[in-house]
């Protein structure tokens, strides 16, 4: 009785209080909501203010680049030499770039545009292409920032590890070279990704549930992510990273990890129903791996129809293992030590035991470790197997191109490592007097000592005898770095020193095509033939496919007065590259040559409906319509090049005899009139004019 009356008091005095003054619990409660809301506003300032500093970090560290122009190591076919994106933005430029593979068999169309945007406004200015991938890091170098924050709830720790992936010199390459477009704008639908879908968990909560009932229930009805706006926006910024670069279909595996920690998404499960919950996570991701598996398909359609997709005959698959054992611990080296960066490595020709098998063995034991681990420090486990997974795409297991590894490879995976770094110092030293002092200036001296090195490897990617002077100079034996210097030097002028690289790299690969086509370029102008002959012919040998030796080795033999063998590698060049025009126009003319006009015809066709304004060809198409008694068709094609060369006397003067051929001699006549007005000299034309004047005359 008394229990009940004290519950009926206690309604009657809050009924009776309602109306009066705050009383001082009340006041307590308005208080810390009052102090919660000023810590949120203070938490937003600072999240700006990092923000801020983070920008300027960038930006004080990368500006120079503004000043480099491009380098010949893929910008002329990304840029200045790609016809579709120099147009900038246009409707047939963005139908081409969904659906070209054309350049090494990637699909990225996002690229394209960005690089079609970035010509339409600023045309073939370096410095605007430079400004563009400058904005495009300091941008992801915020949303990372800002997804680590949301994941974490750690201020300072993810504004080191920002800061870290901002100036650490391995992302230099990503950075300054153009055309690694795609790893920039990959990563920033990447990291959109991952803002969105911290904030769908924060809505959706975990996969499970603990009901007072019956326990732990997976979640089969409130759970719902294809319901969820924030899903859908993961989905969509996900295929936009896929279309900028397919690597990012990484994507689902980064999630699953963060899932784990710092989401804690399956705290709730109890030990029985844990791999229920688990089996929810990944039927949640089931949607993002099948648009990564089409963009995938895509890409090794795209890799294997133009070659760059290697085969195991050319890298066997014990070559590529080890590799890849290597390649991984020579990322974590130059993190720790930056240091003989290039813009190529080549493919190691051995691997030596030793070496391969301690690598080996450090990284399995490393990843023991962290396992071991997890239930205490989950972080080394999440933020190590990040390193992995983003690492596995582009480790060498598939090995596309020939190189061994690159350093744009690590513009994802080393936020795992960094993140690693962060929380595990953190965590080591919270029990130290002075770990928030001790822990800024030891971060602080890390990231000046990497800005100051950024610094100094963006000097390296000022042109392209500066990038391949220092991948000489950093790497031994790189032979394809040689070998671009060479043509960097053919550029400037500076023959002989180049003919010194291009000996360099056969001295090191003598089966090494490009540089024996090089060298062969320079005899030819030299005027040595046979030295030509012999390079182009080994140069087609080692690389069968190689379109542009088969092409120039066609132009000797017919120096050489060999017409005969010259049609056979111009019609494997044009087979090679069906849209090589010049193989068309060098093909048509070697078969009317040899007598074979009607085949001849057929190239030279080909050749002018490749290229409408190719002179040449429409001048030997005309002649050889000319032999083979098609007067008109033969005044189609000069008429279109005195269009093209109005001053060329000699177009005129074959358009006046297609034209008299027909009967035409009035065109004809006048025709012959500007041959003289353009040439006087020209004494067969005065004759066929004055035995036209009869025909002429009224």
């Amino acid at each position: 009785m008394t229990k009940r009356g004290s519950n009926r008091g206690r309604s009657k005095i809050r009924e009776t209080t309602r109306s009066l003054p705050l009383a001082p619990s009340q006041e307590k409660a308005s208080t810390k909501t009052d102090s919660s809301s000023s810590r949120v506003k203070s938490a937003s300032h600072l999240g700006i203010l990092i923000n801020l500093l983070l920008l300027f970090l960038v930006i004080g560290v990368f500006y120079p680049s503004l000043q480099n122009g491009f380098v010949a190591f893929d910008d002329n076919v990304y840029v200045y030499e790609n016809s579709q994106v120099r147009s900038g933005l246009t409707w047939g430029g963005v139908q081409w770039a969904f659906s070209t593979l054309d350049v090494g068999g990637l699909w990225h169309p996002l690229t394209w545009l960005s690089l079609m945007l970035d010509c339409e406004l600023f045309g073939l200015q370096p410095g605007g292409h430079h400004l563009t991938g400058l904005l495009l890091h300091a941008i992801n170098t915020v949303l990372l920032f800002v997804a680590l924050r949301r994941l974490t709830s750690a201020t300072w720790r993810s504004a080191v590890v920002a800061a870290l992936f901002a100036v650490h010199p391995l992302h230099v390459e990503t950075v300054a070279w153009i055309s690694d477009r795609k790893d920039a704008l990959g990563a920033l639908f990447f990291m959109l990704s991952l803002i969105m879908y911290s904030r769908y968990v924060q809505v959706s909560g975990n996969v499970a549930r603990t009901s007072e009932a019956t326990g732990f229930q997976p979640r089969t009805t409130a759970w719902r992510p294809m319901t969820s706006g924030c899903y859908w926006l993961v989905i969509f910024f996900f295929t936009c990273g896929l279309l900028s670069k397919p690597t990012v279909m990484i994507l689902p595996a980064i999630l699953l990890l963060l899932d784990c920690w710092p989401l804690q998404r399956l705290e709730s499960a109890g030990q029985g129903m844990r791999f229920e919950a688990i089996r929810l996570l990944i039927v949640e991701k089931l949607p993002l791996l099948a648009v990564g598996l089409f963009c995938a398909l895509i890409g090794i359609y795209g890799q294997k129809k133009f070659g760059m997709l290697q085969t195991t005959a050319q890298f066997p698959l014990v070559d590529r293992i080890p590799n890849s054992v290597i390649s991984c611990f020579q990322y974590l080296v130059q993190m720790f030590w930056p240091a003989g960066l290039a813009a190529y490595y080549p493919y190691p020709r051995s691997f030596p035991i030793l070496p391969q098998a301690g690598m080996a063995v450090a990284e399995l034991a490393m990843s023991l470790v962290v396992l071991k681990a997890f239930w205490r420090r989950p972080y080394l486990a999440i933020g190590w197997f990040w390193y992995l997974v983003a690492l596995f795409p582009v480790i060498g297991l598939v090995q596309i191109g020939s190189y061994a590894r690159a350093d744009r490879y690590t513009y994802l995976p080393l936020i795992g490592v960094f993140l690693l770094l962060a929380w595990g110092a953190y965590d080591l030293t919270k029990r130290w007097r002075f770990q928030t002092f001790i822990l800024s200036v030891v971060a602080g001296i890390a990231i000046l000592s990497c800005a100051v090195l950024a610094r100094q490897q963006l000097a390296v990617w000022q042109n392209s005898e500066t990038l391949f002077r220092h991948a000489v100079e950093s790497v031994p034996e790189n032979y394809v770095a040689h070998n671009n210097l060479g043509n960097a030097l053919v550029r400037g002028g500076r023959l002989v020193e180049a003919k010194g690289h291009f000996l360099a790299a056969l001295k090191i690969h003598p089966a090494f095509g490009a540089a024996h086509y090089n060298l062969a370029n320079i005899l030819t102008g030299e005027g040595d033939l046979a030295g030509a002959l012999t390079h182009y012919n080994t140069a087609v040998e080692s690389q069968p496919d190689y379109a542009d030796a088969r092409y120039n080795l066609g132009i000797i033999l017919t120096k050489l007065g060999k017409p005969g063998d010259a049609v056979v590698q111009f019609r494997e060049a044009a087979r090679l590259k069906p849209n090589f025009v010049e193989a068309h126009h060098s093909l048509g003319g070697a078969l009317v040559q040899l007598g074979r006009t009607a085949e001849g015809i057929v190239e030279l066709i080909e050749a002018v409906r490749l290229k409408p304004d190719f002179a040449h060809a429409r001048n030997d198409l005309g002649i050889a319509l000319a032999l083979s008694r098609n007067p008109s068709g033969a005044e189609t094609n000069f008429a279109a090049l005195t269009r093209l060369e109005p001053l060329n006397a000699d177009a005129h003067y074959n358009l006046a005899n297609s034209l008299s051929e027909q009967g035409k001699f009035k065109a004809a006549a006048s025709e012959y009139a500007e041959v003289l007005r353009l040439n006087p000299q020209d004494q067969n034309a005065r004759n066929k004019l004055q035995k036209l004047q009869p025909e002429t005359s009224p």
